[in-house]
Parts: structure tokens; sequence; C-alpha cells
């Protein structure tokens, strides 16, 4: 649930309630959004996603090895489950390419 959270958050690094909070936000609606309340989460979240993938890649040889722990996936079983997670090491990343679009946007709009 969090994830998900997270995942529409960075929706406002690309919309217009990225820069000045919904009208509907009793207190805030209309208001800019500070740089920093949307930079400094997603740049610690980025890192911290980057760091969890090296992990992971760097630990995760279990389907390939002659002699596997009972349970995990081998062979063609494990190259579809790799698949699948693939897209989640490139997380972090795009949510550090994602940031550094909404700077650039947000400078420009300042300027």
């Amino acid at each position: 649930m969090v994830s998900e959270a997270c995942a529409l958050l960075t929706l406002g690094f690309i919309r217009p309630w990225g820069v000045v909070y919904p009208r509907w936000l009793p207190g805030l609606g209309g208001r800019r959004v500070p740089p920093a309340v949307a930079i400094v989460p997603a740049t610690l979240a980025a890192l911290l996603l980057t760091l969890v993938s090296v992990q992971v890649c760097l630990a995760t040889d279990q389907g390939f090895q002659a002699d596997p722990e009972p349970g995990f996936p081998t062979g063609v079983a494990a190259l579809v489950m790799l698949a699948c997670y693939l897209p989640l090491l490139v997380w972090g990343p795009l949510l550090a390419a994602a940031t550094i679009g909404y700077c650039l946007r947000v400078r420009r709009l300042r300027d």
C-alpha cells in the first residue's frame, strides 16, 4: 500500500498539482508546493530503492547455482521470476530521473 501511494505521488512530478496544491485541499489549496517537500523525500527514496536493488542483484543468484535452496525456482522458472522482478530493479534510478526532471521544471517556472 505504501509503494502504491509513493508511485501515485510521483505523478505530482508531471502533473500541475506537483507545483500548486489542488484547490480542494483545505488550508493549502491554490498555494505553491515548496520544492523541498517533494525533492527531499523523492531523493531519499530513489537512493534507498537503488541501494536495495543493488543488494538484490548482488545477493540473488540462488536460481542459477548448482544446488539452490529448497523451494527456490530453478531453470526457466528462475528466469521468469527474474524477468518479473527486473522492473523493480530500475524503480530507484527512474525515480531519480523523475526527481531531476521535477527540479528542472520547478526552477524553470520560478525564473
